[in-house]
């Protein structure tokens, strides 16, 4: 099977379409998730993995002439399946072909707000999605952060504090360089208050650099920083919507750290080509005129353990 690699990354090593490429370009600006998510292509519909529960707990110090004692870790069967994600962009021939811009001008447009709701919907469930209001969506983060050591929760509802984000980073195993934070660009301005009110010291210092397309990327005690919004409109998927302990106005931050093998990483398929994306551009459909621009992946993702993903919740806007 392919190392895993991000769609971009992907779509410069391996032989793509130019027009699939540019596509996934596209992607990997509109959502912060698919910047950094490393995505496996497997064959087939699902991927059957085992995921780490629990160690074994044989390792101990034996005594002179006596017998270690067996014990193997836990690791759970699980199957994840893909899920099929696209839309299309449809335009009536006469007025693509009279556009005083030019016969791909009007496609050109549509095609990037496509996109931006294509990237909305990825990120969303990817994090909020799940099977009980949607069977055709992908399980979020949402749903499987449920164990304790996964669930960072205040003794009540309030305020985000530097204790609590660090507790999270703590919850997921790993160097802090491995992982990264998402929250709602309200949350990104309470830390920014939080680190200077606390200290100059590196230890609560926001650090920033360029991006993969020259932006500026910033880092929290040496996490990324990943703002999680709907392109567009501008409002965050992560909003002030969430009930915890009876307040009605939280909202979560989530730590996340990306392995193929060990952590959180999506998953794709599209025939034996291994397309990223299928793009299909026809001019007729049920014999009738029309130009349509047809956008479909398949995609899914694994968490290989409990420890690549934590979320800490009730927190409000105070």
């Amino acid at each position: 099977m392919p190392a895993a690699l991000t769609l971009m990354e992907a779509a410069v090593t391996e032989a793509v379409d130019p027009r699939e490429g540019v596509i996934v370009r596209m992607f990997t600006q509109e959502s912060q998730i698919f910047k950094d998510i490393p995505m496996k292509r497997i064959p087939g519909r699902y991927y059957d993995y085992a995921r780490e529960t629990a160690l074994g707990g044989g390792t101990l110090w034996r005594a002179p002439n006596t017998q270690w004692t067996s014990a193997n870790g836990i690791h759970t069967p699980y199957r994840e399946h893909l899920k099929i994600l696209g839309g299309t962009v449809d335009a009536d021939p006469y007025i693509t072909t009279t556009d005083p811009n030019g016969p791909t001008d009007l496609k050109r447009r549509h095609t990037k707000l496509k996109i931006q709701e294509l990237m909305n919907e990825f990120d969303r469930s990817i994090v909020e999605g799940s099977e009980l209001t949607d069977p055709n969506q992908i399980v979020g983060w949402r749903s499987r952060c449920t164990a304790s050591g996964q669930l960072i929760t205040p003794s009540a509802p309030g305020a985000l504090t530097l204790r609590l984000l660090n507790q999270t980073l703590d919850a997921v195993k790993g160097p802090n360089s491995s992982k990264v934070i998402y929250m709602n660009p309200t949350m990104r301005l309470k830390l920014w208050d939080l680190t200077d009110a606390a200290s100059t010291g590196s230890r609560y210092q926001i650090t920033k650099e360029e991006g993969m397309f020259g932006e500026l990327q910033e880092r929290y005690a040496g996490a990324k920083i990943r703002i999680l919004r709907t392109e567009g409109d501008g409002t965050s998927i992560l909003g002030f919507d969430e009930t915890v302990g009876g307040t009605t106005t939280c909202t979560s931050i989530y730590v996340v750290r990306y392995d193929e093998d060990d952590g959180v990483c999506g998953i794709y398929n599209h025939g034996g080509s291994g397309k990223l994306i299928m793009v299909e551009d026809t001019k007729k459909v049920n014999g009738q005129p029309l130009d349509r621009l047809l956008f479909e992946g398949y995609y899914g993702q694994v968490v290989h353990q409990q420890r690549a993903l934590a979320r800490l919740t009730g927190i409000t806007n105070a």
